[in-house]
């Protein structure tokens, strides 16, 4: 419809109450639609074009009004609930590193990564996340040229003098694999509407993204990788995001990443046993990889949920954050304070998935709700294996409990993904992406009628069945 002048002014007057040009365009596009659907309707009831723009212009109401209403409801919105519970967090973990950490050193490394995450988390915060989501180009590729380039890196080890630069590329390359499933759940962003092989191809992408940190070799990392892309792909399957129906989506969401784990099953079934057999069993291995949990387990017996107890030297020696081992800080909290400070750290976990399964799927942006998925899924996942560490259980390596505990180059990887949450959340309103449209053929008319020109009758034409 060509816009009338008063349809026209009505526009730039609602408008001009928007205050977010994003959001602007689109409810202007929308009430555009909307009038001259109106205005269409009151033409079939008889009236000249010109009265029935009128007339659809005044059904809309006070173009100021309209406008205010619309800028109340299309506004940035942060989630205060969730920022205000991220900095409780981030002060107990300070305050308990201050309490663990005897030196000045780490607490000022700790203190140095908190301050730059928090600066990366609050420009992330006022960021549009959508923005990266279209410009994948911009962070995607860089980041996968550095994880394939670190592949090299028992080739540049030799060559690179030991020092900063070689510590970097030995130990800093862990944090930035952490951010190969948003990589992950950009790609999936793209594949909305499409079908079930699709889906079964996503699913076979998780299997070499998750190989890039078994280079180093880093199992816990490649944990966390694999796990988050394959709970972003479970998430996109059960919104509808593939075509084929969400049964037979989450059948090829799961079968090519449970195909791969049984071929590997197969394959090294007889160094898994090995490998899992001293975490379930730790008395077959007493004084090889059995070791350290028997060292752990027999430490939380002796503790009781309220007050310290009195740690042997070896235990000490093992579990103080600046001793032979720095993935213990729970349990070093644990011997001074009692065993609540684990059931604290579990309860902290349970909030933030029950949280995640509550509130993110509330989101209105498909989209963003994928992107808090990953999000979330790394720091449960992160948390959960720092957690089964102290605990006893140890699969792999030890990283750091999210936010709470001591490793800079975590803390600062963790804040960037808080920063990502908190801007799905402040952009929710404004991101308009709905649920995949499921492409339909359209249905052959029964007849077709085609008018004659001046008034000479009309042509019908009937399918047959």
């Amino acid at each position: 419809m060509e816009r009338n002048g008063s349809v026209q002014a009505w526009l730039e007057t609602a408008g001009a109450q928007i205050r977010w040009r994003r959001a602007r365009r689109a409810l202007l596009r929308e009430l555009e639609d909307h009038i001259a659907d109106q205005a269409r309707d009151f033409e079939a009831l008889g009236d000249g074009a010109g009265a029935a723009a009128e007339r659809a212009v005044a059904e809309m109401g006070d173009p100021t009004e309209v406008g205010k209403e619309l800028d109340r409801l299309h506004r940035p919105r942060t989630n205060w609930s969730l920022l205000i519970a991220v900095l409780a967090v981030l002060g107990l973990g300070i305050a308990a590193m201050t309490l663990c950490l005897d030196g000045e050193y780490l607490l000022r490394r700790q203190l140095v990564a908190m301050g730059v995450g928090l600066a990366a988390m609050a420009a992330l915060w006022g960021a549009d996340y959508s923005f990266f989501l279209r410009r994948l180009w911009l962070w995607g590729a860089p980041l996968l040229a550095f994880c394939v380039l670190t592949l090299c890196f028992p080739l540049w080890r030799g060559a690179v003098t030991p020092g900063r630069l070689s510590a970097f590329l030995g130990r800093g390359t862990f944090y930035v694999y952490l951010f190969l499933p948003l990589l992950y759940t950009a790609l999936v962003c793209r594949l909305r509407g499409r079908g079930r092989l699709t889906a079964a191809l996503a699913s076979l992408l998780i299997v070499p993204l998750a190989l890039l940190p078994m280079s180093r070799p880093d199992f816990s990392t490649a944990l966390i990788c694999g796990a988050s892309m394959l709970a972003v792909l479970t998430a996109a399957a059960w919104a509808g995001w593939f075509q084929g129906g969400r049964t037979a989506c989450l059948a090829c969401a799961w079968g090519p990443v449970l195909g791969t784990a049984a071929a590997v099953l197969l394959r090294y079934g007889q160094y898994l046993v090995s490998r899992l057999t001293p975490i379930f069993r730790p008395e077959a291995d007493p004084l090889g990889k059995g070791w350290q949990a028997l060292l752990v387990r027999g430490a939380l017996e002796r503790m009781p949920l309220l007050g310290g107890t009195a740690l042997t030297q070896t235990e000490a020696q093992f579990f103080h954050p600046q001793g032979w081992s720095n993935g213990f800080d729970l349990l070093w909290l644990a011997a001074r304070w009692g065993t609540w400070v684990l059931l604290a750290a579990g309860m902290l976990l349970a909030v933030l998935a029950l949280w995640a399964a509550l509130r993110v799927r509330k989101l209105k942006s498909g989209t963003g709700k994928l992107l808090c998925w990953a999000c979330t899924s790394i720091l449960l996942v992160q948390g959960a294996g720092y957690l089964s560490t102290n605990l006893g259980w140890r699969l792999f390596g030890a990283e750091a409990f999210p936010l709470l505990t001591y490793g800079p180059g975590y803390l600062l990887a963790d804040l960037v993904l808080v920063g990502i949450v908190l801007s799905v959340f402040r952009m929710d309103a404004l991101v308009r992406d709905g649920a995949a449209e499921r492409r339909t053929k359209a249905a052959m008319p029964g007849e077709v009628i085609i008018p004659l020109p001046f008034d000479r009758g009309k042509i019908r034409i009937e399918r047959l069945k």
